[in-house]
């Protein structure tokens, strides 16, 4: 179980600098009444591991008539009830508590759970501790999951074979290494106590087998508010109830370049067990540098599979892996790359070519490591 001093550092590395501001709060507002309707109005939300609280601030915009927000990082607590108490906010009750340990007694209408499912180490035991603060049957809860098979997922399991902090103080040491929009990420997924990757099928799964009933899916926050969707991290969302029938079809988000994400995720295993501890150090720094520095906020995954590619390959090469090392697949790619750094033939199918983007990608450029 995690324990109370890591979600502290976790929370103070992810908020100390956050600020909550109006048109944030309204974008919120406007997401849940897409998502819940008319049905949030007059009923209590229950915000569990609120963490900024924004959601909490959103659903009294949106026409709960009461708020009750918790989190198990006293950091959280302590900002979010000195905002409040500054702006005058009331219908918003905040309590330090953690179900995992303790039950809180209260009930609510709608049950929010956005962002700390993917840290729960025990999540079936969560959600029946969860459930059991739904008002009645008739509740609704939505919940929150990272995608498992996403380039994302490669790239943050990858970063956190290297590197974790236990510390928002390590964190803090190392957070001028990152870029910007590097360590925007860094300071959540290399500080979290456990990262954990759903399929939208084992999400519902989970639901399921806690008595809750999968409704509808819904769209990522981010890209309802763009218009754009993400290929390379689309969280699931899923509203759920407890009664009645359910989502006969689960659906997974859409991949279209799913092999390149293999390969990469494939080649960094190996770049990874070949490195010793300070080189995993660094590559982890190196390439959440490198992914989230050319994310496109189109939602593209492309720029970042091509540089995060030359970026394993430089490490490839100074580790001196031979390309057989690699899986099958990923030797190919390796190989081709090679060959395109002398602008000799690649060598790959029509059937790859066609299927993938990053060999498209070799086969029309010389490539520099």
């Amino acid at each position: 179980m995690t324990t109370t001093a890591e979600l502290d550092v976790y929370a103070d590395s992810m908020f100390r600098f956050e600020q909550l501001h109006p048109r944030w709060i309204e974008a919120c507002a406007r997401y849940l009444c897409h998502t819940f309707g008319a049905s949030i109005e007059g009923k209590v939300f229950l915000d569990y591991a609120f963490g900024r609280g924004n959601w909490s601030l959103a659903a009294l915009r949106a026409g709960a008539a009461g708020v009750v927000a918790i989190d198990a990082a006293a950091g959280n607590v302590r900002r979010f009830s000195d905002y409040c108490r500054e702006h005058e906010i009331a219908n918003i009750e905040i309590l330090h508590g953690d179900i995992l340990r303790e039950p809180v007694p209260r009930s609510a209408d709608i049950l929010w759970v956005y962002g700390i499912l993917p840290c729960i180490a025990a999540p079936d035991d969560f959600l029946v501790r969860l459930s059991a603060l739904r008002r009645d049957d008739g509740a609704l809860a939505l919940l929150y999951a990272f995608d498992h098979g996403s380039l994302r997922q490669a790239i943050v399991d990858t970063a956190r074979r290297g590197v974790t902090y236990d510390s928002e103080h390590s964190f803090a040491v190392d957070s001028y290494l990152f870029t910007p929009k590097a360590r925007l990420r860094a300071r959540d997924d290399l500080t979290a106590p456990l990262v954990t990757w759903f399929t939208a099928a084992s999400l519902a799964g989970l639901a399921s087998r806690q008595g809750m009933v999968p409704l509808r899916q819904c769209p990522d926050f981010r890209d309802w508010v763009t218009g754009c969707r993400s290929e390379e991290f689309s969280p699931h969302h899923l509203v759920c109830g407890f009664q009645g029938s359910g989502l006969e079809n689960i659906g997974e988000p859409e991949r279209p370049q799913a092999g390149d994400f293999a390969v990469l995720g494939a080649m960094a295993d190996t770049v990874m067990a070949r490195a010793n501890s300070e080189a995993r150090r660094k590559l982890a720094v190196g390439l959440f540098n490198t992914h989230f520095s050319v994310l496109s906020p189109e939602g593209g995954a492309g720029g970042s599979v091509i540089e995060d590619f030359l970026f394993l390959m430089h490490a490839a090469l100074r580790l001196e892996i031979s390309p057989t090392a690699f899986d099958e697949q990923a030797s190919f790619y390796v190989a081709a790359a090679l060959a395109a750094a002398r602008d000799a033939p690649r060598h790959l199918s029509a059937a790859r070519l066609a299927a993938s983007p990053l060999a498209r990608h070799i086969e029309a450029h010389t490539l520099r490591f």
